[in-house]
């Protein structure tokens, strides 16, 4: 019995190896880490489908754009700055588009000129209009990269459209769950402004730092959510209701002595006070860099047409449409003689011949930094703001109309007299009087009955 339990060691003990057990069999040799294959971090792969989502919505809906301007074509007959250009991708890069690519390329050169007059427009229109983060990228990504400032714009939009999806999926998540983040990431890309999200426009920029400010409040971030806020103003006007959401939200921290505890006091003094200094900043800066404190609100004001009213106008519309009127100015295209404007083109490298498309003169619409063409007359200047508008142009009274400012058929004087003699009519059916024609028509019965 001994022996066989010496037989059955020393089989088992047989072909042993002396040292220590060989397992390079089982070990893989080292990577260089230069090859090695690039992984995402945990972190980031919940977003992956909300992103997916997002960019094939976004694609689609691009297609779909792109095929209906090449169907319909007008594009390529309207003006280079309005709507217009030799491919349908040209018109990514105007209205909006085109005052963020001369800032881009020239900087700002603020000033506040008086055209006179009492028409819609009494103020000529300059780029400090438009907030400077958003073409400082610009031009940040194409000195970078070597791009064009068309394609920087681009670029710049398409990358901050995806963080602005995956913001809202964070901010979502939090509070219905991933899926529901996942369906609203996509809803971003057909939502109604979401033409402008893959065009020059700073919307895409605005809207990924405001989710984000957004999920830097709800997770008691708040020196990134005071960051966030004051980067915001300076990217848009729209800034300041993300500002008062960020200072509300810190204030009420503040005035709850749970959360006080939780949270301290600095983190949200800190967001409340930094929020809105980007705004303020540039607004400060526009009045003295144009020698008016108002600068930036009479501009819009005055300049752009763009003011709030509480809702006066818009109970006007309602009212008017009650009675069967719908033909507001700002739902008329223009259709006069077609200016030339300098395009984006003329700012941009891939584009040389654009500038000699678009001679200086009074078919040329100056930016706020262009001073280098002749100075033109108040009613020139009046009639390139209605045009840049896209509203017919009515002489100035006791002038007669240049060959560049024939008035339209139902120009923009006669659609306001319209409108007035509307609204008194209206007044006049609630009072219960009778209507009075207007003063023309009263006269001219006057002359047949004489």
């Amino acid at each position: 019995m001994d022996t066989a339990a010496d037989d059955t060691v020393t089989d088992g003990s047989r072909g042993a190896p002396d040292g220590p057990p060989d397992d390079s069999r089982t070990k893989r040799p080292p990577r260089d880490r230069w090859t090695r294959r690039p992984t995402l971090p945990d972190g980031a792969r919940p977003y992956l489908p909300a992103l997916a989502l997002y960019g094939v919505t976004k694609l689609v809906g691009l297609a779909v754009f792109a095929s209906l301007l090449e169907y319909a074509g007008d594009y390529k007959g309207k003006n280079p700055r309005f709507g217009g250009g030799a491919h349908w991708w040209d018109v990514l890069g105007t209205w909006d588009g085109w005052w963020y690519l001369q800032v881009a390329e020239h900087g700002y050169s603020p000033s506040l000129v008086r055209l006179g007059g009492d028409g819609l427009f009494t103020v000529q229109q300059n780029s400090v209009a438009f907030f400077p983060l958003y073409p400082a990228l610009i031009r940040m990504v194409s000195e970078t990269t070597g791009l064009g400032l068309y394609g920087s714009g681009i670029l710049v939009s398409v990358v901050f459209s995806f963080v602005a999806a995956a913001g809202i999926f964070a901010v979502v998540r939090l509070v219905a769950g991933a899926r529901a983040g996942t369906v609203a990431a996509g809803l971003l890309a057909v939502a109604p402004g979401a033409g402008v999200e893959w065009a020059v426009y700073s919307e895409s920029l605005f809207v990924a730092i405001a989710a984000w400010a957004c999920y830097a409040v709800m997770t008691k971030r708040w020196v990134a959510a005071g960051l966030l806020a004051f980067t915001a103003g300076l990217n848009r006007p729209t800034s300041a209701v993300l500002i008062g959401a960020v200072g509300l939200a810190a204030l009420v921290t503040l005035a709850r002595p749970a959360s006080r505890r939780e949270h301290g006091i600095r983190g949200p003094f800190y967001a409340m006070v930094v929020a809105p200094l980007g705004l303020l900043s540039y607004i400060a800066w526009v009045g003295y860099s144009t020698g008016e404190a108002t600068a930036y609100f009479t501009l819009q004001r005055e300049g752009w047409a763009h003011f709030f009213d509480y809702g006066a106008y818009t109970l006007d519309v309602l009212r008017n449409l009650a009675v069967g009127k719908g033909d507001y100015v700002f739902a008329f295209s223009y259709a006069g003689p077609a200016l030339r404007p300098a395009g984006p083109g003329a700012a941009l490298p891939h584009r040389p011949d654009a500038a000699q498309e678009a001679p200086a003169g009074p078919g040329r619409l100056h930016a706020g930094h262009d001073h280098h063409g002749p100075r033109h007359p108040a009613d020139v200047r009046q009639h390139h703001a209605l045009s840049a508008a896209g509203l017919p142009a009515a002489p100035r009274p006791g002038r007669g109309p240049g060959p560049a400012e024939a008035p339209e058929p139902g120009g923009l004087l006669h659609h306001g007299r319209a409108r007035l003699r509307l609204v008194r009519a209206l007044r006049h059916l609630r009072a219960g009087r009778a209507v009075e024609p207007p003063v023309r028509e009263r006269r001219r019965a006057a002359t047949h009955s004489g």
